[in-house]
């Protein structure tokens, strides 16, 4: 089992897709992040012949843009699913940068 993964690279179609609302942002400002979430599974495993390393593609099923409203809910559960998955408390400042362009500055940290 390999932990990489390959991302299809159409997105879904009509309602499934929720960026059309942040198409303006991404123009004025491209190099800005931006905040999605969605839905994927698996359409395709790549298998490595020489390796027998198996590859899941993921499939974009629903994708939104995160509300400004909803950017401090989204930065902590961003932070968490870190957190479980490297097993640290403390982000890197690096990540912690990127959290701050990507949600805005955390509230409760201090500065």
């Amino acid at each position: 089992m390999s932990d990489f993964v390959k991302l299809a690279a159409a997105l879904p179609a009509g309602e499934a897709n929720g960026l059309g609302a942040i198409v303006g942002d991404l123009t004025r400002d491209p190099s800005g992040l931006r905040v999605i979430i969605a839905l994927v599974d698996c359409s395709e495993i790549i298998t490595k012949t020489d390796t027998g390393e198996l590859i899941p593609k993921i499939r974009i099923r629903r994708v939104e843009a995160l509300l400004t409203k909803d950017r401090a809910t989204g930065r902590q559960m961003m932070t968490r699913a870190l957190e479980n998955r490297t097993g640290r408390e403390a982000l890197p400042i690096e990540i912690t940068e990127d959290f701050d362009r990507a949600f805005g500055p955390d509230e409760d940290e201090p500065r």
